[in-house]
């Protein structure tokens, strides 16, 4: 894996502000910036449910949980993650129960 060319200027608060920005059109409602360190707590559980037949076919997260738990396997070199939320858009029924 190579580094990103160029590499991105530092992730100070004005950068986070301008992703956000970014994001923004594409329904995302929150964001953050976390560190890249490897999500330890995540990858137990990934693991668990890996053997317990829990992934219901997500291959996304679960394919290799070691690379979906560090970031540093996507971005060789990286100390900080740009983290975005997206909700899901839930009609009510007409019942008025969530769909």
């Amino acid at each position: 894996m190579r580094p990103p060319d160029p590499p991105p200027p530092p992730a100070d608060a004005a950068y986070a502000a301008r992703l956000a920005e970014l994001a923004r059109p594409f329904g995302v409602t929150h964001t953050g910036v976390a560190s890249a360190d490897v999500m330890e707590a995540a990858r137990r559980q990934l693991l668990a449910r890996l053997d317990a037949g829990l992934t219901d076919g997500m291959q996304f997260t679960f394919k290799n949980p070691l690379r979906s738990t560090d970031p540093g396997q996507a971005v060789r070199g990286a100390r900080s993650v740009f983290v975005a939320a997206r909700p899901y858009l839930m009609e009510p029924a007409a019942d008025g129960a969530a769909a």
